[in-house]
């Protein structure tokens, strides 16, 4: 119950941040593509590659992103063909955007930070560095496949700015570079300023509605896809590796969990803004999506802390 109640206080703050968002588009005009744009082309890369060029990239680590990768471009994969085979056309790209992405970021730091400490942010991010390769690589290609050609689909992809920190924090990491204080400094801000625009971005989708128009069979196969098909992917490979590898310590398989059973991805707002797509109708679905995560994310993580304790 202590744990279910910590991570409770840790998401109320994040729908707070929903409703400020809802109230500086409806009366301060707030615009998502500005938000949108500030947080792809400015936040994003310098969050991602001053994470990646703090952490200490120990060997059992480096290859969790890889597998994560190939995980979520797979769910992404699986999201849209079962999309094509329930929805209309226009809700495909949809489908890519929201199929393959969790929102660990935004959502995910403030519980990971709660659970294991402000220590484990690094591996964290590390680890979600799979899911933002996922995010501008396959998820990204797709959304924009079902509009442009293939070629002009993979400009789109090498134009994305985020792709570019997962670059430079590599690299700074591989060469040793030490990183400033004053940088460090701003990257705090920044990742506060990351996640408060990127949860303020769903109440600026929602203020742009004219009432809460959802296309049920859209919402409802993405609620099945991220609440049943992820969970049990996670939970497959946690299993995995309990049984058989035994790679991991227990604080990896708690991340991984998250990973897992966050809700669907603010970021979807962003680039359906982004790519001319009904970002409106993402956003109602992910504020659902995200009112659902308050009681179940606490609900899922007691419930493996009680099954499974450290």
């Amino acid at each position: 119950m202590a744990i279910f109640s910590a991570l409770i206080i840790q998401i109320i703050p994040l729908l707070l941040l929903i409703g400020v968002g809802y109230v500086a588009g409806r009366r301060l005009d707030v615009q998502m593509h500005s938000l949108s744009m500030l947080s792809i082309y400015l936040l994003v890369p310098f969050v991602i590659a001053i994470s990646l060029a703090n952490i200490d990239l120990k060997l059992e680590y480096v290859a969790i992103p890889f597998v994560l990768y190939v995980i979520c471009s797979t769910l992404c994969v699986v999201a849209v063909k079962l999309g094509k085979l329930t929805l209309d056309k226009s809700h495909h790209p949809l489908m890519a955007l929201l199929g393959g992405l969790s929102n660990t970021g935004y959502f995910g730091i403030p519980i990971i930070t709660a659970l294991l400490g402000p220590a484990a942010i690094g591996i964290y991010m590390l680890f979600n560095m799979g899911l933002a390769v996922t995010e501008v690589t396959t998820a990204y290609y797709l959304a924009n496949r079902a509009n442009l050609s293939i070629k002009d689909s993979i400009k789109r992809v090498l134009r994305l700015p985020p792709l570019y920190g997962v670059g430079a924090g590599i690299t700074l990491n591989l060469l040793n570079i030490e990183i400033p204080d004053i940088v460090h400094k701003y990257w705090q801000h920044a990742t506060g300023a990351y996640i408060i625009i990127g949860m303020m971005l769903i109440g600026v989708g929602l203020s742009k509605l004219n009432g809460l128009k959802l296309n049920w069979r859209f919402t409802g196969l993405c609620f099945a896809h991220k609440y049943l098909i992820w969970p049990l992917t996670f939970l497959g490979l946690i299993l995995l590796d309990k049984t058989l590898l035994h790679a991991l310590d227990h604080n990896t398989h708690i991340m991984l969990l998250l990973i897992g059973i966050c809700p669907l991805p603010a970021n979807a707002v962003a680039y359906a803004t982004q790519l001319k797509l009904p970002a409106e109708e993402v956003a109602a679905t992910i504020l659902l999506s995200t009112i659902f995560a308050l009681l179940y994310v606490p609900a899922v993580i007691s419930l493996y802390y009680f099954l499974i304790p450290t």
